[in-house]
């Protein structure tokens, strides 16, 4: 999160960060929440080894794309 903030100011600077990004933000900032809480009450509902597999898997895939096409 540090590192964020000091990367802020030369986001800012290469106009990556404008008022228009920061409405967009603020607009999403309700769904992101519900995602976050919504995220921790499934959490305890997943098997953890067999999501982990999945997401292996599933990055494995993405990167065999990447390279190969």
């Amino acid at each position: 999160m540090l590192l964020n903030i000091a990367k802020a100011p030369l986001s800012a600077g290469l106009g990556l960060i404008t008022v228009e990004t920061l409405t967009l933000n603020l607009t999403f900032l309700p769904a992101i929440l519900a995602g976050g809480f919504l995220g921790c009450k499934v959490l305890h509902y997943i098997n953890i080894r067999l999501f982990a597999i999945l997401i292996g898997t599933a990055v494995l895939v993405a990167a065999i794309r990447l390279i190969a096409f």
